[in-house]
């Protein structure tokens, strides 16, 4: 006989599992933002924070809409001092490689060029990479166009991971969850 209870227990549980959330690789530098820390004084620290902004097809300008959330985000960053940001610029993958690298690298370059702006003591605390096509967020199986394109249009951003100084990777009395 089971125990009473044991079948809500495991619907909690099939529900969990099947939670993408639940398989986030704890400890990665993943764009998820989403590492969980243990051990004392966990709970005084921020995680890294990510934000991304999305590009039209081919381009490298900023849209208004991604403006604002720049803007959102340097009023935050700006209050805390020792706040790093990394800067990912992507595409999607339609074209060449080298293209799409070079495409991802001029988008990071436009949103760096866009916080610096707004804030020049952020500039030396910034770096940005290119991913290219590399790394997509949704991958496209379909042969559908509306599909492709949706994906596609996911896939065109920069993703900015904001590193706290107080973040735990730099505290010793602090571990990842293992």
């Amino acid at each position: 006989m089971l125990p009473r209870g044991f079948f809500s227990l495991l619907w909690v549980f099939l529900a969990l599992t099947s939670s993408s959330c639940f398989f986030t690789k704890i400890g990665s530098p993943s764009y998820s933002g989403k590492t969980l820390y243990t051990g004392e004084n966990a709970g005084a620290h921020f995680a890294n924070k990510v934000e991304k902004v999305y590009f039209d097809a081919g381009e490298c300008k900023l849209r208004e809409s991604s403006k604002r959330v720049l803007l959102g985000l340097i009023e935050k960053v700006k209050k805390r001092k020792g706040v790093r940001l990394t800067i990912i610029g992507h595409a999607d993958s339609s074209g060449e490689e080298e293209c799409n690298i070079a495409l991802g690298k001029k988008r990071a370059d436009a949103v760096k060029q866009f916080i610096v702006e707004h804030d020049k003591s952020l500039a030396s605390r910034i770096t940005t990479h290119t991913k290219g096509r590399s790394e997509p967020e949704v991958l496209v199986y379909s042969k559908d166009e509306r599909e492709i394109e949706k994906a596609y249009t996911q896939n065109r951003r920069v993703v900015i991971i904001v590193e706290f100084a107080n973040s735990p990777e730099k505290s010793p009395r602090l571990r990842k969850a293992s």
